[in-house]
């Protein structure tokens, strides 16, 4: 199979050059229009080959002999040196990308075919967090938390990952920004996780509801789903846990509810990969919060987690105080997160 990525300022462009290159039997894995609004990302594979390959964008046809312009020595000096640019933007990201322990498959694999970007060129700090981020927005997908009237999320993920945390955060959001907010516990295998969410909806005047069953919890969606904005505090799950991951994803579906991943930065980046691809068989799974950026340095395991469950960045949280909201990320602020622990990372 041939992997390949093609650029276009439209989605008709980008489709021209998939068609071109690849035929009509392509399939397309991916396609996203770049925050900057300024043109749009297609990935597309061909089953021709038994290995899979990554390639890089697959350039125009060249001009017929009785057309095509001289080539001369300042245009190929142009070329290398744009090249070389490129290269040297490039070589310190992946250094920087490998000290923070993200797996080769996506230094590689998902950075390098996206090189046709053009990329900020510069050796300082600003202009390389620049190019990281020209780099995250096309590599990676973001997007906001669903909090619409009427929408019922639970926030899901492993033991401790933060989820009580982060509903908390998103409840005094919610509050701050006065749209109607009705909470449900769900978890009631840990210790103290009732107790936290009643003392901080009695601070906001919150409505909090517990759920002690699935039937309990279905009764309550339908009930509540008119007051506003639904949050459920899911129980911590075992991912591989076949019994516990069937009935969650039973629940979601009788429910109508999106389930929110949540997991936490510093983990060993294979077991957050390999624990985001265990949740990602949940349905309508489209978003994660990421957690615990204060307590770690090393976010290698958050971008091994959005590539192998497929899964946008929704949420940010660096601080255990239910005050300090959550960052709704952008490429951006994933490239300042990066890089703001750079000293200690080569230190």
């Amino acid at each position: 199979m041939r992997v390949k990525t093609f650029h276009g300022n439209t989605m008709q462009e980008a489709m021209a050059q998939v068609r071109d290159a690849l035929g009509d039997d392509a399939v397309i894995l991916q396609s996203k229009p770049l925050a900057s609004g300024k043109g749009v990302v297609v990935m597309a594979a061909l089953d021709d080959t038994p290995a899979m390959q990554e390639e890089s964008v697959v350039p125009p046809p060249a001009p017929s002999h009785a057309t095509a312009p001289k080539i001369t020595k300042k245009m190929e000096a142009s070329k290398e040196s744009h090249s070389s640019d490129q290269h040297a933007v490039l070589r310190p990201l992946e250094k920087l990308l490998r000290a923070h322990g993200a797996p080769a498959q996506i230094i590689q694999g998902v950075l390098h075919p996206l090189l046709p970007v053009k990329l900020p060129v510069g050796e300082n700090m600003a202009a390389q967090q620049k190019a990281l981020t020209s780099l995250l927005d096309v590599g990676f997908e973001f997007a906001g938390m669903p909090l619409e009237y009427g929408k019922a999320i639970m926030l899901v993920g492993p033991s401790g990952a933060g989820k009580t945390l982060c509903i908390s955060k998103l409840a005094t959001q919610l509050k701050m920004k006065k749209k109607p907010t009705t909470l449900i516990g769900a978890d009631h295998r840990r210790a103290g996780a009732t107790e936290q969410l009643q003392a901080i909806c009695q601070i906001l005047d919150t409505p909090l509801h517990h759920a002690h069953s699935r039937t309990a919890l279905l009764t309550l969606l339908k009930k509540h789903r008119d007051d506003g904005v639904l949050m459920i505090d899911g129980a911590g799950v075992n991912p591989y846990d076949a019994e516990e991951m069937k009935e969650l994803s039973e629940l979601i579906k009788a429910g109508h509810i999106e389930p929110v991943l949540v997991l936490p930065a510093g983990m060993d980046v294979q077991e957050s990969l390999y624990t985001a691809r265990a949740f990602s068989v949940l349905p309508h799974l489209k978003r994660m919060i990421a957690t615990k950026f204060d307590t770690a340095r090393r976010y290698g395991g958050i971008l091994a987690a959005m590539h192998g469950a497929g899964v946008a960045l929704s949420g940010v949280s660096q601080s255990e105080k239910v005050v300090d909201a959550l960052k709704n990320p952008q490429a951006d602020v994933l490239a300042r997160l990066l890089m703001q622990h750079h000293l200690e990372l080569f230190s």
